[in-house]
């Protein structure tokens, strides 16, 4: 151990501090190179100084610490990499990006696209963590929300992409329209594994992707399409209307309409969302009662969406 004699030096605090930092003892190193500093204010202790805090994984401290001194830091690369690393350890990313546009020091181009690409990675690994983990822990009961949130599945990468599916296909507090629209993003992407789903019977099915009929193709829509014309005596505009009805009655029924309904019930079917969704009273007989069950089912749905 060494013995210091007083009056001590700044050279000798800043040497012990020094030794103390190279075998890892932070703390001990701060306290002699604070000393140092208070003797002569030089950019190679606080440099140090704020190593230290790094280390030590207090990076808003470090950082602080460094911003006190911040224009002797951007003078040279080394400094101004510290500078740009405790910016993207405390998550400020536009700042690193603003910082190597602001003092372009370094001699190769190519150095400084190198920060800026890893301050985007960071970037893009940071929200997307967050992205995940705000879908997998949806806390609102707004499908609103619940659709505006899900809407950010964009930026994710597929395997990213794919891990939120698995979790979201099968989740109850998700409203079903997200639930399916997932399931038909994945149609999209022809993706051929077998995906657990959750349907508008809260039955968890099995069901492959790829192979779910799209809408304008299905001949569940066509057929449905021509009893709903019949219906509304060719109305253009009533027919159209109820198309859009059809697209969501879609979605609430995937991955299998014709699964709900069958061929044989397709006009009582037509017959019962023009009546119950009020575009035109039209008198029928009674309804099916599993037909019934599907209506009441749908504007069940229909109205969390309100």
């Amino acid at each position: 151990m060494d013995t210091l004699k007083f009056p001590i030096s700044y050279e000798d605090y800043f040497r012990l501090g020094m030794e103390d930092y190279n075998n890892g003892d932070y703390k001990a190193a701060i306290n002699k190179l604070e000393k140092a500093y208070k003797i002569k204010q030089t950019y190679d202790v606080h440099k140090v100084m704020v190593h230290c805090y790094q280390e030590l994984g207090e990076f808003d401290v470090a950082k602080k610490l460094l911003l006190e001194e911040k224009e002797q830091y951007v003078k040279n690369n080394e400094g101004l990499n510290l500078y740009f690393d405790l910016l993207c350890q405390t998550k400020e990313w536009l700042t690193a990006n603003i910082l190597i546009d602001k003092y372009p020091i370094l001699e190769d181009k190519k150095s400084q696209l190198e920060l800026l690409e890893k301050a985007d990675k960071l970037y893009q690994k940071d929200n997307i963590e967050k992205l995940k983990n705000s879908l997998k822990n949806v806390a609102t009961k707004n499908s609103s929300k619940q659709i505006s949130l899900f809407k950010q599945v964009n930026y994710l990468a597929l395997d990213d992409f794919l891990e939120i599916a698995t979790y979201s296909l099968v989740n109850k507090n998700l409203h079903l329209l997200i639930r399916s629209h997932l399931l038909m993003t994945l149609k999209d992407i022809s993706y051929k594994e077998k995906m657990s789903f959750l349907n508008i019977n809260n039955e968890i099915i099995e069901v492959i992707p790829k192979q779910i009929e799209k809408l304008e193709t299905s001949t569940w829509f066509q057929n449905l399409k021509t009893e709903i014309e019949l219906i509304l005596e060719h109305n253009p505009v009533a027919t159209k209307q109820m198309e859009g009805i059809i697209e969501i009655i879609y979605y609430f029924l995937l991955p299998s309409p014709i699964r709900f309904i069958s061929e044989k019930e397709e006009r009582e079917f037509a017959r019962s969302l023009v009546n119950n969704f009020g575009l035109l009273y039209i008198e029928s007989n009674d309804e099916n009662e599993e037909i019934k069950k599907i209506i009441n089912k749908i504007q069940s749905e229909f109205a969390k969406l309100q």
